[in-house]
């Protein structure tokens, strides 16, 4: 189920991405470490999806938000400076997107 989510995030990423214009991965790098804080804030209530599905719901808020794609290089680097306690799951979203 995760893998067909994650799948769906980074083909909806790509789509989105497909527009030219300039990049700013310090920008979405930032807003990341913002949403996977209040991810972490909220409650888990009865069901608790895990923080690698967090990961992709707010990679998907990334890329509509900021308009990039967020398996890139550049943003990895950038959210690397900004917050990189969360490079282990950026990875797992790399590794699960199949890149």
């Amino acid at each position: 189920m995760k893998k067909i989510v994650v799948g769906f995030f980074g083909i909806t990423s790509l789509a989105l991405t497909s527009c030219e214009g300039t990049v700013d991965y310090a920008g979405a790098a930032e807003s990341m470490c913002k949403c996977m804080t209040e991810k972490d804030a909220e409650p888990g209530g009865d069901v608790d999806l895990g923080r690698d599905l967090d990961y992709s719901f707010c990679a998907l808020d990334v890329t509509i938000e900021h308009t990039l794609d967020v398996t890139q290089e550049g943003f990895a680097a950038a959210l690397n400076e900004k917050c990189a306690d969360l490079n282990d799951l950026h990875k797992e979203y790399l590794a699960s997107a199949g890149q």
